[in-house]
């Protein structure tokens, strides 16, 4: 029995060497080192680089995404999913996808397309009572009372300049 089986950690659970390889690798595409120390178990090794990893990506991003490294080497499925939450939006972007290995361009590219989501969700969803002094409709079809907040931003709007309520 190895030691991380006697902690309860079974070893088809924990990742082998070449995950922690990959993951390190997107370690490095953030600027980050692998963390030292000691680790009772390489599946806390690894969540202390996702730990990092999500950390940097929040703070890179302006929309404040967020990176879950996903392993399973037994049906294939190894890599990293990304996607982002829009505050005062019911809903965030997409998930994207990145099975190992990737390219640095397909990483930032995902993250550049997460950004973009992102920012027309707020643009939909974060107009303030004097955008539409009217009323209008969003995108999606939902349509809004004159005054009413929560629909598509005015980029022309006198009160909020376009940048929208925070909700």
């Amino acid at each position: 029995m190895t030691r991380d089986e006697e902690r309860g950690n079974p070893q088809s659970e924990c990742p082998d060497e070449g995950e922690i390889r990959e993951h390190a690798d997107v370690l490095g595409l953030l600027g980050e080192e692998i963390p030292t120390g000691t680790f009772r178990t390489v599946g806390e090794r690894v969540e202390a680089m996702q730990k990092i990893a999500s950390r940097r990506v929040y703070k890179a991003t302006d929309c404040g995404a967020w990176l879950a490294f996903r392993g399973d080497a037994e049906v294939g499925e190894v890599g990293i999913t990304v996607g982002s939450i829009v505050e005062g939006a019911d809903f965030g972007t997409e998930e994207h996808t990145l099975d190992y290995p990737f390219t640095a361009d397909a990483f930032w590219s995902s993250l550049d397309e997460i950004e973009k989501e992102a920012s027309y969700i707020w643009k939909q969803t974060h107009g303030c009572e004097s955008c539409w002094p009217e009323g209008t409709a969003d995108d999606w079809g939902n349509e809004f009372e004159p005054g009413e907040v929560g629909g598509p931003i005015n980029p022309n709007c006198p009160e909020c300049q376009g940048e929208g309520a925070v909700l």
